[in-house]
Formats: C-alpha cells, structure tokens, sequence
C-alpha cells in the first residue's frame, strides 16, 4: 500500500523517523491506548531576513520567533476535532503536546516496536490540511 496520507490530510515531508536497527514490530497499537504526541510549529519569523549586525534582546527574540496565536488556535481546534486534548502548550518552544487515544482520527497507522516500548508511525505522518502551514517536522529549525 502506498504511502499516502488519508483524504484532508498533507504529507510532512521531514518527519520521517527511521526506526532503530534492533527495533522489531510486535503489532498494531490497542486503538485505546493513551498516547501523546508533540506538535511543532512554524517559526513566524523564519522568512525574515535579518539586518546585519541587527542585535535582538531576549523578550525581542522571543516575541518575534514564538508561536503565532492563530497557529496555536489551528492546533487546538484540530485536537477538540479529533477527541485530543491539549496537555502542554509552549508558545516560545512553538510546541504543542496533545494526548488521546491512539484511535483519534490520526492519520498515521501506529504500530507497536519492541525496544523500550517504543511506538513509531508505520508511515510518513500527515498533516491536516488547516495545519499544513502551521506546523513544521520534528528536528527542522
């Protein structure tokens, strides 16, 4: 089966994980199972070019590159949607954690990996697509 994400839904390229070499798929995750999963966004200032030599103070980064408020709303509404809640929200972190069952309409397949028990999405994750501008992968700046 091809990997693409569910109708509604974008592809995120950059959030690829590879599992690690002694990981072995134990099988699919109880879709009741509690999971919480980490949600990035975009840094709002990140197309801006800065000005050589230009020097921000501490408040003035963080009030320039934290979350923008319409991007939180998009996340938090796309968590009531789906039966998530909202356990932690960090603006200057530009992270959203929300928690549920592992059935809550996400797209991605999860499965179950001995090693630590782990749980890694069996394909590349997919975005809702009034999040796919909000949001960035995991690990880019």
């Amino acid at each position: 089966m091809a990997n693409v994400p569910p109708q509604g839904f974008t592809r995120l390229t950059g959030s690829e994980r590879q599992l690690p070499a002694n990981a072995r798929q134990v099988g699919p995750v109880d879709p009741q199972e509690h999971i919480e999963i980490s949600v990035y966004l975009r840094d709002p200032a990140a197309s801006q070019t800065p000005q050589p030599g230009q020097r921000l103070s501490r408040a003035e980064y963080r009030s320039a590159h934290q979350a923008a408020p319409e991007d939180l709303a998009k996340v938090e509404a796309f968590a009531q949607q789906h039966q998530l809640t909202v356990v932690e929200t960090d603006p200057v972190m530009r992270k959203v954690v929300l928690a549920g069952p592992a059935a809550a309409g996400l797209p991605a397949r999860l499965r179950a990996h001995r090693r630590q028990a782990l749980l890694r999405a069996s394909r590349q994750p997919g975005v809702d697509d009034d999040l796919v501008r909000a949001v960035r992968p995991a690990g880019a700046p």
